[in-house]
């Protein structure tokens, strides 16, 4: 081999290359970042439209239809799906991958401007942005003491919020239970009524007489003096001096039909830490953003401004996301060290050799840093995936290495001086090393041309594996064969107490020899067990459990609290501090965060608390334990929605989502109902809900068009009059003082909105030269009624979403296998399911996995065809993957353990490293019947003689994953790369063995076969 021969004609240049790459991978290594998922652009984007005062019914009619039909004949959408609520419109619009989504918000945006003017007046303009699906708040911070709260709050949000908002990285920072100071102008109706004074009147005096207008330049010879007309209020009590009306000579001050207070903003969101109030601070990420850099800059923050805050305030950290991160990569990194140190201990325990130990140990470290220029090239991050890919291949780096080190090693001990047996060994077995590597890249490039969300995870993992094997194969052919020539001799490095060792193997050598034989001798019978075992092998696949993602052990859990429609976030704050107390009680519970209210829609009936616990190598019970014990305790609420457990994303704290829709409202609200009551009777759910909320009670005013137009009343004016009595969301001026703004806003007093009958006697102006005063109920009638929380879209149909949670055991693939065949077939006609969340993307994910698994059968019988330049040889060691697949299933159904992600990615690594054992026999074969031997002798001699590398390399690359498959360290993330590992070794336990008896015997089969087609063909050749 040219790399081989260079390296020992030159050997100061192949240890001047490896320390180039050794110092190039650790410069690397200081420049790529540490987060927890690769940083991926998901195509989603989101189109809110804000019309105050609205409701669902009008929302959806007036907003939602119109920008649904506009946008929805753009190309590349997906999907897209709708909630129109109270008060907004939330369009989702999910495109293909392959989408510049950029360019495609800015299709939208077009679009939208186009209709904008056909959008209800009082709406604003709709807001369209790109949506990060897996966006989590990085950091949350709580603010308490024992100050003013309008302080407390000006603390907040002129100090801290700005100050972890300049955070690189971080998009945005949420705050929670901040009220904020404004003017509150309290207006008596009665007095209003007996002044005939309208809320119009009130609103343009207010403006009118808070005001600063310019007035332009005065020159007075060499100065030029700014004209300025100061008509602002200067103190909240001046707000009552300001004139309502003069008429009939009568002064009506604002005084007269209203109280004015210097207040605090309605409290629409709270937060509580351990029990008490507070100000809660969530720092989210942008696209893109590092999540560990991003902490390391908001602990420097929270430093500095802990040092200068003022006294009584306290500023904690409750939750830092990172952490996750950062002990996830610790035990990856712990597992690669002790994954290694057990596959050289392989090494040294197969050749006994203490100096051909070093050799083959160099190469993990050097292969391992190596790769990191590669990861740094690509752009890549040390997270989740490429982390993984580190822990399962620290086994595969050294298999190069040793089948080198061993056949230089045979060579040695045939009598040839370390020069000699390093040149015959690297070449006798270079095309071997090269065809297996080739064969590897073969099985992860696929991962890179994998579609769906699960294709960009699994092309960093693809790559990552890719490089490292090929590093480790230019190390193996290039570095080894010449420390080789200097560290190996005969007896040198020779461990006399491992003697035992070698003398035990070569029984088990002789014993292989026989095994062969029969074999051989019993083609039928084998190849029948090999039958057999891939019947089993699909049969465990059928029993082994299927999910997307294992549930790791994260030592938090969420509380998710959902009121009726409608309930006050008074009712939601007793219902929390009920459960807070109950949470706090459990000793494994280090601290409880709660959030209440707040959110996209402002929904005052929800909330979530946030249970921190305490490392769980300290406690005894798992958080699946804790989750049920808080579960029961709690029990069940009437009217109330608990769910115990972590937050699962895709807009939903579910486990398990799917679309109900269809253009039959009621057949589709009917058949949603009769969902939820089969799913709440099955064993595999619990907490079973849909989104058809009940109706939430409004007050609706009817007005009478023939008596309203003859006062010449609209009803856009009288709805924005009333919306400014009774919501008091909207800013109708602005107060300063301090150089600081504040919202000036009116509203009805409180014992004035108690009772929706008290609407009659609001007063509304007429408009015109000859405004009269008249009460709403001369032109109006107010009933109290319902309406619908809010209405769901998917693909313009009407839609609603069917939720649950899994009993213990059931895993996501039983709750989707049970939709399809306990719930499809019974779906009336207009009626159509469609997947969503998680459940979505397993299914999209596993139709990628094999997509990927097809193409990398086709590339490495391409490239075995290739090298062996033979159509048949391919075949006969590609029969060995299948082998492998009982060992994989066997062993993670016995060690309870689900087919995923995961370890369905170790499924496709096992068809690579299957195959090297196959090409080591297959190879050799070929040699030794070049050189004049027979089939069957050929097969006895190459067999025995690649047995110890094939057991070497597989021991090495099991060894090297046992930390991973034990879960050593209990640290985070474990239980998501076990299955992986677990699915390597069962795959490589069973398929060694039987690969080492079945290939043999499919050679011979195949080579009996051609022989006979050889001869066929010639006697066709004479007959003619």
């Amino acid at each position: 081999m040219f790399l081989s021969e260079l390296s020992l004609r030159r050997p100061v240049l192949a240890l001047m290359v490896t320390l180039a790459l050794v110092i190039f991978g650790l410069i690397s290594y200081g420049d790529i970042g540490i987060e927890d998922n690769p940083s991926v652009e998901f195509p989603w984007i989101t189109v809110s439209t804000v019309f105050r005062g609205a409701d669902p019914e009008t929302i959806e009619t007036e907003i939602t239809d119109l920008i649904e039909d506009e946008i929805a004949t753009l190309s590349g959408i997906k999907s897209m799906d709708s909630t129109s609520a109270e008060n907004i419109s939330m369009i989702f619009i999910e495109y293909e991958l392959e989408v510049d989504i950029d360019i495609a918000a800015q299709d939208i945006r077009d679009r939208i401007a186009g209709i904008e003017a056909s959008l209800p007046e009082g709406s604003e303009s709709p807001l369209v942005q790109k949506l990060d699906v897996m966006t989590q708040p990085i950091i949350e911070i709580a603010v308490t003491g024992n100050v003013d709260p309008q302080d407390l709050a000006l603390y907040v949000e002129e100090t801290l919020q700005p100050r972890f908002e300049s955070i690189e990285g971080v998009g945005t920072v949420h705050t929670y239970g901040m009220r904020k100071r404004e003017v509150r102008i309290w207006l008596d109706p009665d007095k209003m009524a007996a002044r005939m004074i309208s809320v119009e009147e009130i609103v343009g005096a207010i403006r009118q007489g808070n005001a600063e207008i310019p007035g332009g330049r005065i020159e007075t010879g060499e100065n030029e003096l700014s004209l300025i007309t100061d008509g602002q209020v200067h103190s909240v009590e001046e707000f009552g001096d300001i004139i309502v009306s003069d008429e009939n000579d009568v002064l009506i001050r604002l005084s007269d039909v209203a109280t004015i207070e210097d207040g605090l903003a309605d409290l629409r969101s709270q937060a509580r830490l351990n029990g008490e109030p507070a100000i809660g601070m969530s720092l989210i990420k942008s696209s893109g953003g590092n999540v560990v850099a991003i902490a390391d800059l908001a602990y420097e923050v929270l430093d500095e401004v802990i040092q200068t805050k003022p006294p009584g305030i306290n500023i904690e950290m409750v939750r830092d996301n990172s952490l996750y991160t950062r002990d996830s990569f610790k035990q990856v990194y712990e597992q690669v060290v002790g994954g290694a140190f057990l596959a050289i201990l392989i090494v040294l325990l197969f050749l006994g050799n203490f100096r051909t130990t070093i050799i083959a140990a160099i190469t993990i470290p050097v292969s391992i840093i190596s790769t990191l220029i590669f990861v740094r090239a690509f752009g890549f991050t040390l997270n989740n995936v490429t982390m993984l890919a580190y822990s399962l291949m620290v086994g595969m780096l050294i298999d190069d290495t040793i089948v080198v080190v061993e056949n230089i090693y045979r060579n040695l001990e045939q009598g040839k001086t370390p020069l000699q047996a390093a040149r015959d060994g690297a070449r006798e077995i270079g095309f071997a090393v090269i065809s297996t590597s080739l064969v590897l890249v073969a099985v992860f490039i696929p991962l890179s041309f994998m579609k769906g969300l699960i294709g960009r995870f699994m092309y960093q993992y693809g790559i990552t594996i890719a490089f490292g094997v090929l590093t480790s194969t230019m190390l193996a052919l290039f570095l080894t064969p010449m420390l080789a020539r200097y560290l190996m001799s005969k007896e040198g490095g020779k461990i006399k107490s491992l003697a035992w060792f070698d003398h035990g193997y070569r029984y088990v050598e002789k014993g292989y020899k026989w095994l062969i034989g029969k074999a051989l001798r019993f083609k039928g019978l084998t190849l029948l067990i090999a039958f057999l075992v891939m019947v089993v092998s699909i049969a465990l696949f059928g029993m082994t459990k299927k999910e997307f993602f294992p549930n790791p052990d994260d030592s938090s859990a969420f509380v998710s609290i959902e009121l009726p429609v409608g309930s006050s976030l008074t009712s939601l704050l007793e219902l929390t501090e009920e459960l807070e107390n109950i949470i706090m009680e459990f000793p494994e519970v280090e601290m409880v965060f709660s959030t209440l209210g707040g959110g996209t829609q402002g929904n005052q009936n929800e909330g979530t608390i946030y249970v921190d616990l305490i490392d769980k190598l300290e406690r005894e019970k798992t958080k699946w334990d804790i989750e049920d014990e808080i579960r029961e305790r709690i029990g069940t609420i009437p009217g109330v929605q608990i769910i115990v457990g972590a937050s699962h994303g895709f807009g939903s704290s579910f486990e398990y989502v799917f679309i109900l829709r269809g253009s039959d409202t009621e057949l589709l609200k009917e058949t949603a109902r009769e969902i939820e009551a089969r799913f709440a009777t099955s064993p595999l759910f619990r907490e079973v809900d849909t989104t058809l909320a009940e109706g939430k009670p409004e007050v609706r005013v009817l007005i009478d068009r023939e008596r309203a137009a003859d006062l010449g009343l609209s009803a856009s004016g009288i709805g924005s009059t009333l919306r400014f009595l009774v919501s008091g969301e909207d800013e109708i001026a602005t107060y300063s003082e301090g150089g600081r703004s504040y919202d000036v806003r009116i509203r009805l007093d409180e014992p004035y909105r108690d009772r929706p009958d008290d609407l009659r006697s609001l007063i509304v102006n007429t408009p015109g030269k000859d405004s009269i005063a008249v009460p709403v109920g001369s032109f109006a009638d107010v009933i109290v009624t319902s309406g619908e929380a809010e209405i769901s879209h998917s693909n313009k149909l009407r839609s609603v979403m069917i939720q649950a949670n899994m009993n213990d055991g059931v895993v996501l693939g039983d709750a989707v296998n049970y939709t399809e065949t306990e719930i499809e077939p019974d779906l009336p006609i207009g009626i159509s399911i469609a997947t969503t969340g998680e459940a979505d993307i397993m299914m999209e994910s596993f139709e990628s996995m094999a997509f990927a698994l097809i193409l990398a059968i086709v590339l490495i019988y391409m490239i075995l065809a290739s090298q062996f330049n033979h159509l048949v040889h391919p075949v006969t060691i590609m029969s060995s993957v299948p082998l492998s697949f009982v060992g994989a299933f066997g062993l993670l159904f016995l060690a309870n353990m689900t087919v995923n992600i995961f370890s369905l990615m170790g499924i496709i690594m096992l068809m690579g490293l299957v195959t090297k054992n196959a090409i080591l026999v297959v190879e050799f074969t070929n040699q030794l019947r070049g050189r004049g031997m027979d089939v069957t002798e050929a097969l006895l001699t190459a067999g025995p003689v690649r047995l110890r590398p094939v057991l070497m390399t597989t021991f090495s690359t099991i060894f090297g994953m046992l930390p991973v498959a034990l879960m050593l360290g209990g640290g985070a993330g474990v239980e998501m790369r076990a299955p992986m590992a677990v699915a390597v070794i069962g795959g490589l336990l069973t398929s060694t063995l039987l690969t080492l008896i079945v290939v043999p015997v499919v050679y011979a089969l195949f080579d009996n076969l051609i022989n006979w087609f050889s001869r066929k063909f010639k006697k066709d050749q004479v007959g003619e």
